[in-house]
């Protein structure tokens, strides 16, 4: 049965596939993995996605370390230097009627959802000095919070226990590489902090993408279709983790080849082994 659910959700990674959406957190970057890739200057973006409880904080009083979940976000990009996102990750009735000892019959599926801020900021762009220095971004991910903790209330910070599961902050580094008649290469290695004891990360992450964007089948279709593939390998401090996107822009801006609106739709095996997905589209206000 594990055999079959892993080779089914491998075989919906290689169907669905870049729009560099981190559906975990409803920002850019690969899957649990940050990056230093920004998204277009006035960048609006919306998506959904299915997470595994796997790809959750092990939140016991959510349910999270015993269900998959569920979330959506909204994300803009309205300077090239600066990124927010909103995301809502579900919570269900059951495990919190359990955690106040109610009735489950009060709570509906969902009974509510946790909710978090992200920032990303790009401090050097790529190429700035020389041809070979990386872009680099400073994140901080689930950044404005209350927590109670030792006795305390009310105050903003991180906790390792308390609210803020999404809680971590970072730095990282992107280089990508022109490989002619194919596409881009990208690197990312990042290195990333936080304090919590259910979803831990600390040290070094790295990944790698291949972006298909240069391959010329002859067929305009074919070529549209192809060149939206990107595949994706990450370490990111916790799990090894293996993931596809795939984005098409619709429509056409002004005066150059950009698109207006892209659809996109992304998976990844976490630990190469527990798959999570979802769907998404961005408008580009510029």
């Amino acid at each position: 049965m594990k055999l079959k659910t892993y080779l089914m959700g491998l075989g919906l990674c290689t169907m669905v596939t870049d729009a560099f959406a981190q559906f975990t957190y409803g920002n850019t970057g690969l899957m649990h993995l940050p990056t230093a890739d920004m998204q277009r200057d006035k960048t609006f973006m919306a998506g959904w996605s299915w997470l595994d409880k796997a790809a959750l904080p092990k939140a016991h009083i959510y349910g999270w370390d015993r269900d998959p979940s569920m979330n959506y976000y909204l994300d803009i990009t309205f300077l090239p230097w600066m990124e927010i996102s909103y995301t809502c990750t579900l919570i269900r009735g059951k495990y919190l009627a359990e955690w106040r000892g109610i009735d489950p019959k009060h709570f509906k599926k969902w009974a509510n959802q946790d909710r978090h801020f992200d920032f990303r900021f790009r401090v050097w762009k790529e190429g700035w000095w020389k041809s070979w220095t990386p872009q680099i971004v400073i994140g901080l991910n689930d950044a404005l919070h209350t927590f109670e903790q030792n006795g305390t209330s009310g105050n903003i910070g991180t906790s390792d226990s308390g609210n803020g599961f999404w809680g971590r902050q970072y730095i990282v580094a992107t280089k990508h590489l022109d490989l002619n008649g194919v596409g881009t290469l990208g690197a990312h290695v990042a290195y990333l902090h936080n304090n919590r004891k259910d979803f831990h990360f600390e040290g070094i992450g790295v990944g790698a993408n291949l972006q298909l964007d240069k391959v010329d089948t002859g067929n305009d279709v074919a070529n549209r279709v192809i060149n939206g593939f990107n595949v994706m390998a990450e370490y990111d401090t916790r799990t090894l983790n293996a993931g596809a996107q795939w984005n098409i822009g619709l429509g056409q801006a002004k005066n150059s080849g950009d698109s207006l609106f892209d659809l996109f739709m992304v998976c990844e095996m976490n630990d190469l082994k527990n798959f999570s997905g979802g769907a998404g589209f961005k408008v580009h206000l510029k």
